[in-house]
């Protein structure tokens, strides 16, 4: 069985692994589509596209949002990373 851990920290998100220590340091931060709220990219590539953001993607730090907002982005995200 393999054992992880994630923790969604405020500025960075961390993948703990079991027998290997952090396998993940990531900014915790997701670009979506603004129509649609799809998530485009999380972690350093939305960081990427957030330097060339345009209106068509926005660019989020969820854990400075409500907890319930939170919540859901972490379950959407969270297979991305």
């Amino acid at each position: 069985m393999i054992r992880l851990a994630i923790d969604f920290g405020a500025s960075e998100t961390k993948i703990y692994l079991e027998g290997n220590g952090i396998v993940l340091v990531e900014p915790t931060c997701a670009a979506v589509s603004a129509g649609t709220r799809d998530v485009r990219a999380v972690g350093t590539a939305a960081r990427r596209l957030n330097v060339g953001a345009s209106d068509l993607v926005s660019f989020l730090r969820p854990s400075r949002r409500a907890a319930s907002s939170t919540l859901r982005w972490r379950r959407r995200c969270s297979a991305l990373f």
